[in-house]
């Protein structure tokens, strides 16, 4: 008697980047990010009450008990660079209320064996302003950057670097592109680090209300 397997396959669709995919993840499946963050009873979930495309989304809430400014939830994937060293990192996102979070942060690091190589972008709502991680530390704002986004809207935020040569590539914010070609990444000692990317998201709150965002559609590709 013979016996019939059912295999459930994934369609990508458009990644509007060329290039090689590191990873993508579409939230319709296993849950493969890792969350920090304050911790509490936070909300960290696969949600199907709201998505960009499929049937669900990642949900990420700060805790809604003893909360205080600065709540943070953070959550990364690590994988590995193409030997090109290029990526691009894109994300989703959507928030009822972006007025209630202090700051999203972007991250990609690059761990080379000797170094932490960080491409960093910040978003604060409040100024608003975005702002880059420079070579010395410090946040400068994106030049042309000084706008907010949409509530309860979905957002693709696409962060390039080249790890190659240790610069940022180009901010896109849905339709508004910037070149960061110019823009060193910052670079830190790391030695004792095994060699591995991380693609890292997390946000804070502005004051003891919660905040909350919901992830879809998160990519790396090679640039």
């Amino acid at each position: 008697m013979s016996k019939e397997y059912t295999r459930i396959i994934t369609t990508l669709g458009t990644i509007p980047v060329a290039g090689s995919i590191l990873f993508h993840d579409d939230f319709e499946s296993l849950l493969r990010f890792t969350k920090t963050g304050t911790g509490g009873d936070d909300i960290f979930e696969l949600d199907p009450t709201i998505s960009f495309s499929g049937a669900q989304s990642l949900h990420l809430k700060t805790r809604t008990t003893a909360t205080a400014e600065d709540d943070e939830v953070l959550t990364y994937i690590k994988t590995h660079l193409h030997p090109s060293k290029l990526v691009s990192q894109i994300i989703r996102l959507y928030s009822p209320d972006f007025t209630k979070i202090k700051i999203i942060d972007f991250d990609i690091y690059f761990y080379d064996g000797v170094n932490l190589n960080r491409a960093t972008v910040v978003f604060t709502p409040a100024t608003p302003a975005w702002t880059y991680l420079d070579s010395a530390g410090d946040f400068p704002p994106i030049t042309g950057a000084g706008f907010n986004i949409l509530n309860a809207g979905w957002h693709t935020i696409t962060l390039k670097a080249s790890f190659a040569t240790n610069k940022y590539i180009s901010l896109t914010i849905d339709h508004h592109h910037f070149d960061l070609s110019t823009l060193d990444i910052r670079q830190t000692s790391a030695p004792t680090v095994l060699t591995h990317l991380l693609s890292q998201l997390f946000f804070t709150t502005v004051g003891a209300s919660p905040a909350e965002l919901y992830l879809d559609e998160y990519s790396l590709t090679e640039t």
